[in-house]
């Protein structure tokens, strides 16, 4: 069948060995080719050249088509993971931060190292942090505060009057996921210049949205630690 579907294989194979293409059983499931004692091929070379990057970019421009999602939904390009904070420890060189370990599952390589600021607001204590169920922005591009690399980021809901976490009652390493949307996440996430044009924000009942979809692990959907209806997510 290479005849058909890669004729310039087929001709090409037919010269390394010498043959004339009709010494070929194209048409045969099973390839057999007999050649006799002392039949002389040419110079062996690869059949198959490895495709460059640029040649594939162009391939993929010219015969890759638009991609479609069959659900129809919004693409969500955020990997929001939900976690256990197990350790609060004083940056080494900020006076005003935390570094935090989130557990994001059940693995101890599963540990996460998060930067957070909640040092500095009110009625956020070493206690009240320890063991606190988060939502860790995941996929965020990694930065370095003063000698230190922060993993991810804690999501709250902020307004004028202060600051709330994120939380949700489901098991370390569940992915948070707007109904009804498809996430399309990678690594890197530029927050500083992608994030507010996503435009999520709690309700009136202080439900987190992407648009109009609730935040959700399955099921359930996201909470705060304290209500903080029509505010922004940070």
């Amino acid at each position: 069948m290479s005849g058909t579907y890669m004729p310039g294989f087929t001709i090409e194979l037919c010269s390394q060995l010498n043959i004339s293409r009709d010494s070929l059983n194209l048409h045969s499931e099973d390839f057999e080719l007999d050649l006799p004692v002392g039949h002389q091929i040419n110079k062996a070379k690869p059949l198959i050249r490895e495709l460059s990057t640029k040649e594939i970019k162009a391939y993929r421009a010219r015969f890759g088509g638009v991609e479609s999602d069959e659900k129809g939904g919004p693409e969500f390009p955020l990997d929001l993971v939900v976690g256990t904070v197990v350790a609060v420890d004083d940056h080494p060189n900020r006076d005003t931060n935390w570094v935090l370990k989130v557990r994001l599952g059940e693995n101890i390589e599963s540990v996460s190292k998060v930067i957070t600021n909640l040092k500095s607001r009110p009625g956020y204590t070493v206690d009240s942090m320890m063991n606190q169920k988060v939502v860790v922005l995941n996929n965020v591009k990694r930065e370095s505060f003063q000698g230190v690399t922060s993993e991810g980021m804690l999501m709250c809901a902020q307004d004028k009057e202060g600051i709330v976490l994120l939380t949700v009652d489901a098991a370390d390493g569940s992915r948070v996921i707007p109904k009804g949307a498809v996430k399309k996440s990678k690594k890197g996430f530029n927050y500083k210049k992608k994030f507010k044009k996503l435009k999520m924000k709690t309700d009136e009942n202080s439900i987190p949205r992407f648009g109009k979809l609730e935040l959700c692990v399955g099921d359930t959907v996201v909470s705060l630690t304290a209500p903080k209806p029509n505010s922004k997510i940070v």
